[in-house]
C-alpha cells in the first residue's frame, strides 16, 4: 500500500493506492489542465504540474506558469515546468497549410458543442463554474460561433475561434519548428504532445503530415534545449535570475 497527499495536506486527505505502485515518485508526475485561474489553483496546490491544451494564447500560458511556480514556492516546491499540447499539420507548402483552417473549424465547433459552450447559461449556479457562467474563463475562448458558422461547404470564412495561433504548429518543417522554438521560449515547457489529428481532417493527410514532421522536424527538435526560462519563475526568483 502506498499513501499519496499533496503538500500541506493533513492525513485525513490522504489517498491509499493498492497494490501500491512501483513507482515511488508517482505523485510528483501528475499534471492537471485548468482552463480558469480558479482551477489551476487548486490543481498546482495539490502538488499537479500544469498541462496546457492550446485554448489560450502562449503567452498567457507562461503567464500562468509563472502564477502556478509562485504557489509552488509559497508550499514548499521548486519551480516546475508544464506539458503543451500543440496542434500539427506539416506541409511542404504554406499553401497547403491553408486546409488546416477548415479543422479547425470544426474541432472547435466539436468543442463547444461537447462542452456546452454555446450556452453559458449550463453553468449558472453551478458552484465552481462561476468563470465559465460568466464567459470569464479563457476556456470559454472557443466561441460558441464556432458552432454556427464557419462552415467550410457553405463559403462561409471566418477568424478561427477557440486554438489560439500560437498553439498551431501549422506550417512549412522551418515554421513549425520556428513556432515550437517560440511556443518553448514563452511557456517554458519541458514536453510537449503533438495532435496531428483533429477536425475534419482524413487519415491520409493527417499521416502524410506526420510523416514529413518525423523527417524534417524532429531531427531538429531532439536537439532543442528546453529550459526554464526566468519569465515563469515566482517574481523574487525572477528578478535576482
Amino acid at each position: 500500500m502506498a499513501n499519496w497527499h499533496w503538500p500541506g495536506a493533513d492525513a485525513s486527505s490522504w489517498l491509499s493506492i493498492r497494490p501500491a505502485p512501483r513507482s515511488k515518485d508517482l505523485y510528483s508526475r501528475i499534471y492537471g489542465s485548468a482552463a480558469t485561474r480558479e482551477s489551476l489553483e487548486i490543481l498546482v496546490r495539490r502538488g499537479h504540474v500544469p498541462l496546457f491544451v492550446g485554448n489560450k494564447p502562449i503567452e498567457d500560458a507562461g503567464k500562468e506558469v509563472q502564477f502556478a511556480n509562485t504557489i509552488r514556492q509559497e508550499i514548499g516546491l521548486p519551480p516546475c515546468q508544464p506539458k503543451n499540447v500543440l496542434f500539427m499539420y506539416c506541409t511542404k507548402t504554406m499553401a497547403e497549410a491553408a486546409k488546416a483552417e477548415e479543422y479547425l473549424v470544426t474541432a472547435n465547433r466539436d468543442a463547444v458543442v461537447h462542452y456546452g459552450f454555446a450556452d453559458p447559461s449550463n453553468y449558472i449556479g453551478v458552484k465552481g463554474y462561476e468563470a465559465y457562467a460568466e464567459r470569464a474563463g479563457t476556456a470559454t475562448a472557443v466561441l460558441a460561433e464556432a458552432a454556427t458558422t464557419g462552415n467550410p461547404e457553405a463559403g462561409v470564412k471566418k477568424k478561427t475561434p477557440g486554438y489560439h495561433a500560437s498553439n498551431l504548429m501549422i506550417g512549412t518543417p522551418d515554421e513549425v519548428v520556428k513556432r515550437i522554438q517560440a511556443a518553448q521560449k514563452a511557456a517554458s515547457f519541458q514536453e510537449i504532445t503533438i495532435v496531428s489529428q483533429f477536425g475534419t481532417m482524413p487519415y491520409d493527410e493527417a499521416e502524410k503530415s506526420t510523416r514529413l514532421f518525423a523527417e524534417e522536424c524532429l531531427p531538429a527538435i531532439h536537439k532543442m534545449d528546453a529550459p526554464i526560462h526566468a519569465s515563469v519563475l515566482p517574481t523574487p526568483i525572477a528578478k535576482r535570475a
